[in-house]
């Protein structure tokens, strides 16, 4: 697969992982937030305002994402309708549900997902409390809650390849991280991504130049 490929699904792995840390972050392991009704006239209620618009990813990704947010029926089971903690089979459950949908909406229903697309969403989504541990043991007492979405997502993805994608260099995962927060964060992302990343990277005792 070339790597302006590998590029766009690590994108799109970004849109996802946004829409279901906005809409349902207890798949993420975290509290549940209240449901967005694709039907409300407010325009207060979207995935566009589950944070301040300045920390956004940018209008074109953002369009995407509140339009695929729009055309999925968000509907819970009976495990999310309470406040009790998804357990893990539970979260995987709904994400896996989440996901079809989004992909259904957002591509052509009879495009097969891609694998790649698949090995990093699915994977940050079973992997999470490690990630984000991970994340906020090397982010200068940042905790994973204040980031920006979009930052916390990215970087989620890029540890993730750290971690657990032993064939995919740590530069290139690192350099991928650094130009999507560029392109799709605030103009502080790219510089926070790298040095979070770096600290992880030298953390595992890994050369970056290693392929």
């Amino acid at each position: 697969m070339s790597i302006e490929r590998r590029r766009h699904f690590r994108e799109l792995s970004l849109q996802v992982l946004f829409f279901i840390d906005s809409v349902y972050p207890e798949i993420l392991g975290k509290p549940k937030r209240i449901a967005v009704s694709s039907t409300s006239d407010d325009p207060n209620n979207s995935v566009e305002h589950s944070e301040p618009r300045s920390k956004l990813v940018r209008k074109g990704v953002r369009k995407r994402i509140s339009k695929a947010a729009s055309q999925i029926d968000l509907h819970t089971n009976d495990a999310t309708d309470n406040n009790q903690p998804l357990t893990d089979d539970e979260r995987l459950i709904e994400g896996n549900r989440v996901l079809n949908d989004f992909w259904l909406n957002f591509k052509e229903s009879s495009q097969e997902k891609n694998n790649f697309f698949l090995l990093l969403t699915q994977g940050v989504i079973q992997n999470i409390a490690a990630i984000d541990q991970k994340i906020e043991q090397f982010s200068s007492n940042w905790k994973i809650e204040r980031m920006t979405c979009v930052d916390r997502n990215i970087l989620r993805i890029a540890v993730f390849e750290i971690m657990y994608c032993s064939d995919i260099p740590y530069k290139v995962s690192i350099n991928e991280a650094i130009d999507i927060g560029k392109n799709f964060g605030t103009n502080d992302s790219g510089s926070f991504v790298n040095g979070v990343l770096d600290s992880i990277r030298l953390s595992l005792g890994k050369d970056i130049c290693k392929s």
